[in-house]
């Protein structure tokens, strides 16, 4: 969990059910054509209080139903496995889970399978242990059925030894549009033991892709190739102390995460932001490579320690995107303006392409602007000058294009204010440009869509499957080479998001897609 200091923040509006909240104009990267945002553009709501029954909320999976009603699968620490349903407005319990809660441990992570909407596949993180002691971080695929999790269904699809007198969790889980899972993963305060040692799975970001039996095979491209002596082939990012978030830029296939800085360091807080796999540098380095400890370099850091089971020299250290002066860094989502989507509620074009992110301990909200290839920061503000969250731990954007943010509120406990917001956009500002689907993060993606119509890009042989949100097919294709297929009548000319599979020699690639009538 982030750290926690004495100051309280001096936060607006957050305990209003709903208001108006004022905006620093942004620069995108799309060229829209519409106004400044305006001072009364956005509206925040509190979707779920306090009252409604949330007990220290740490993440969250999002989803819709058929009618568009975006419905809130939450975790919370000490156990509870919550939904809040779009069209009713109710908080269910699914389950309990039996954590250990010692520390900051618990139950720190959920995703939602790329088949949810079919399988009912629910994948959470947690800390598991005696009444004594943690032993392990654990991620497990739970089925929910008739509205709970069925606890038998319980597949443990990784385990990750872990000590349990020490803190640091991790725990956020992202699907790519591959079937990829991506994992955080705390140092547990390991230092070289763990975190610099590339045969342990702590300190991590991890990609993984999980198998329908309930177990998982390692994609390619991660930083250590599959029988590399002394190294773990599920690490995609090394060199985290308390990597608490994550998302992924899916036009740019690249991982994002808040990495949360050693006390008392100075410069070291990070937003970081990769396309390639690597080491960020902890415990050695952090921020923008300020050396903390250790006898190597930047560009040669060692791990001399005689507990060390993994290599000694380690790939370079890699500075942060983004560095700041201590505090709590929490990433959010790269927001991509969608023309076709049918949302009141969705975030204007002006901030398509930015990047936003927050803080646990100040509450305030920044866009990042990068370049257009993603490796370099072109402007850093803040967004919502008058908003602030009361120790915001989690942030994506919705299917409705909306900004949802967990307010966590309390320490060990749940506060007045803990619940999860919602900032709208309220302006009139919502062009249908004609937005081409982003790809997944696979590396040659094979398809693009426009209208009602999709067109295969990659050679050689191809099986397309079109899907509803549900997972039912609606149509099956094959053919070989480039080939548009008009999928007006298939669809009964209607406009929305669909599910696309396509399989070529490349591989398989998931997307959701918008197509337009």
């Amino acid at each position: 969990m982030p750290r926690i200091t004495g100051r309280t923040p001096a936060f607006v509006s957050s305990v209003l059910a709903a208001a108006f909240i004022s905006v620093i104009p942004a620069t995108a990267q799309l060229n829209h054509g519409c106004p400044a945002l305006g001072a009364n553009d956005f509206k925040m709501t509190t979707v779920i209080a306090r009252s409604t029954g949330i007990d220290e909320p740490i993440k969250m999976a999002l989803d819709a139903d058929a009618q568009g009603n975006v419905d809130i699968y939450f975790v919370e620490r000490m156990g509870g496995v919550k939904k809040y349903s779009g069209a009713t407005k109710a908080v269910t319990q699914l389950a309990t889970i039996p954590i250990w809660n010692g520390y900051e441990d618990g139950l720190t992570g959920i995703a939602l399978d790329p088949g949810f909407k079919t399988n009912g596949w629910m994948y959470l993180y947690w800390g598991k242990g005696t009444s004594e002691k943690l032993y392990a971080f654990r991620v497990s695929r739970f089925t929910l059925k008739d509205g709970k999790l069925d606890m038998a269904s319980e597949k443990a699809v990784l385990e990750i030894p872990a000590n349990g007198t020490k803190m640091h969790t991790g725990g956020a889980m992202t699907f790519d549009g591959a079937g990829d899972l991506w994992i955080t993963t705390g140092e547990n305060q390991a230092g070289e033991v763990g975190t610099s040692n590339t045969n342990d799975l702590r300190g991590k970001v991890l990609r993984i892709h999980p198998t329908p039996e309930g177990s998982y095979t390692v994609p390619a491209g991660n930083l250590f190739a599959p029988g590399t002596a002394k190294t773990k082939p599920e690490i995609y990012v090394m060199g985290a102390r308390n990597p608490y978030s994550i998302s992924l830029d899916v036009k740019r296939h690249a991982v994002t995460w808040g990495d949360i800085g050693p006390d008392g360091q100075g410069i070291t807080e990070e937003y970081n932001y990769t396309q390639v796999p690597g080491n960020f540098g902890y415990p050695y380095f952090a921020g923008n490579n300020i050396k903390l400890t250790g006898t190597g370099t930047a560009d040669q850091p060692i791990n001399a320690n005689g507990q060390n089971t993994g290599l000694t020299n380690l790939p370079k250290a890699i500075p942060a995107m983004v560095s700041y002066k201590q505090e709590a860094a929490v990433t959010g989502p790269i927001y991509y303006y969608d023309g076709h989507l049918k949302s009141d509620v969705k975030m204007p074009p002006h901030f398509d392409g930015l990047w936003f992110v927050t803080d646990f301990q100040t509450g305030t909200m920044d866009t990042v602007r990068m370049n257009p290839a993603g490796t370099a920061v072109v402007a850093q503000g803040r967004v919502f000058p008058t908003f602030k969250v009361d120790r915001p731990i989690d942030m994506k954007m919705g299917p409705d294009g909306a900004l949802y943010v967990i307010q966590y509120a309390g320490w060990f406990n749940a506060g007045t204010t803990t619940g999860i917001l919602r900032i709208d956009y309220s302006g009139t500002c919502r062009p249908e440009l004609p937005t081409a689907v982003v790809p997944s993060l696979m590396r040659n993606p094979g398809f693009r869509s426009m209208g009602m119509s999709i067109d295969i890009t990659a050679p050689g042989h191809h099986a397309l499957r079109v899907s509803d949100l549900r997972g039912r097919c609606l149509a099956d294709f094959g053919g070989e080479g480039a080939h548009r297929y008009d999928l007006a009548a298939v669809l009964a000319h209607r406009g929305g998001t669909y599910l696309v599979r396509l399989e070529t020699s490349r591989g398989t690639e998931s997307r959701r897609v918008v197509l337009a009538e």
